[in-house]
């Protein structure tokens, strides 16, 4: 290799801003385009055709989409070789590809997109001298959403009921209590799933009496809207009392008694106390409202005192 210059030496002195101008010529049977020259360890000049010269157009390297839309991407490249192929990658998995013999835009159209469609797009443009790629990020936009519309959970009075809630969204979200029972309602933490758009929310509720048991309302929110869920906290444990009523007929006793109780689908089981000792009765009883039973009992039938159950001593 033979490098010319007004030196007449291997070494070049410049003055900054100043154009100069280098020759170098080769004796070599390798195409044009295996010469080029390298500053350091970056290649400047190629002597021959280039690798594709590869961007998408966009105004910054995240383009946000609201669900449901539509977005055009352009892949603008410059290269003085042709045919050319190139291919369109999502999250490293093929979407498209093709073929042209002539300089053109390369276009990807995305409609009625969805919130799976998310995440890094690429474009490679290959000739036979290499192959030239830019990136660029694509964002749905999305209101949360929840795997259940309603939660449930369990405790007992005086005692923390463990909210665990697990939510999709596009970016950290708000949540907040909308409505409640009564109880006590503790703050809510949001934990991202590792590398995904899921997010876990745990709080907590804490029943101080009866009433507190029942549904609290809580709201998820991004700059893409809100979502409302619900949360319904039973009662564990064996059900207690909260109060009875005694209604007398001249031959009909109907009682009401008020109650919470973790099995709310089975009516409850009365008896006679008689002698200290209990006898289970068939009666006609009926549960409404998961918490209140009312039962009819004929008393000239037993002439026994009634012990209303969920009374202990």
């Amino acid at each position: 290799m033979r490098v010319i210059s007004q030196y007449g030496t291997g070494v070049v002195k410049v003055t900054e801003n100043e154009n100069t101008s280098l020759n170098c010529s080769i004796d070599s049977g390798n195409p044009l385009e295996d010469m080029m020259w390298i500053r350091g360890n970056e290649t400047v000049a190629y002597g021959g055709p280039v690798i594709p010269d590869v961007e998408i157009a966009k105004e910054s390297p995240v383009v946000n989409l609201h669900e449901e839309g539509s977005l055009k991407l352009q892949c603008q490249y410059d290269t003085n070789v042709h045919p050319i192929t190139f291919k369109w990658m999502r999250n490293k998995r093929l979407i498209a590809n093709g073929t042209m013999v002539s300089q053109q835009s390369i276009h990807l159209l995305l409609q009625n997109v969805s919130r799976e469609e998310s995440g890094s797009y690429r474009c490679y443009v290959s000739n036979r001298i290499g192959t030239g790629m830019d990136e660029t990020t694509v964002v749905i936009n999305y209101k949360p959403h929840t795997l259940r519309a309603t939660y449930t959970c369990n405790t007992q009075l005086m005692n923390p009921a463990k909210i665990l809630l697990q939510v999709q969204s596009f970016e950290k979200h708000i949540v907040m209590w909308i409505y409640s029972s009564g109880g006590a309602l503790g703050i809510w933490g949001v934990t991202r799933m590792k590398n995904s758009s899921f997010f876990i929310l745990s709080s907590d509720i804490v029943p101080r009496q009866a009433e507190h048991f029942g549904i609290y309302g809580a709201r998820v929110r991004n700059s893409a809207g809100s979502i409302d869920t619900e949360v319904n906290v039973y009662q564990s444990g064996p059900p207690f009392v909260v109060n009875t009523s005694i209604l007398f007929d001249r031959w009909l006793s109907i009682i009401s008694v008020y109650f919470y109780s973790k099995s709310v689908n089975n009516d409850p089981v009365w008896f006679l106390k008689i002698n200290n000792s209990e006898h289970e009765i068939d009666v006609e009883s009926n549960t409404s409202n998961q918490s209140t039973s009312k039962t009819a009992i004929r008393m000239e039938k037993y002439g026994l005192q009634v012990n209303i159950p969920g009374v202990y001593n």
